[in-house]
């Protein structure tokens, strides 16, 4: 699944990059937590990890407007 969703991430960058009618949009991947060396998918168990430990005001404050519009159903009833 990891795999996958890295080529998914990677394949919406080089999309958002192309000429069209917009001007490209550039995708900086490497504005994660751990910057260039961390993961660009993360499982839900680790982003939870992240945001008990690691997370600062404004992050969380960011999360409380935030709302899933895809994925599994249950999940995101869960909240997460």
């Amino acid at each position: 699944a990891s795999s996958y969703a890295q080529a998914v991430a990677n394949e919406l960058r080089r999309l958002l990059g192309l000429p069209g009618g917009d001007p490209p949009l550039a995708v900086d991947a490497d504005l994660r937590p751990e910057g260039k060396q961390g993961p660009r998918g993360r499982t839900i168990g680790s982003y939870a990890a992240y945001y008990a430990k690691w997370s600062k005001v404004w992050e969380a404050q960011a999360l409380l407007r935030a709302d899933a519009v895809v994925g599994d159903l249950d999940l995101r009833r869960r909240g997460g």
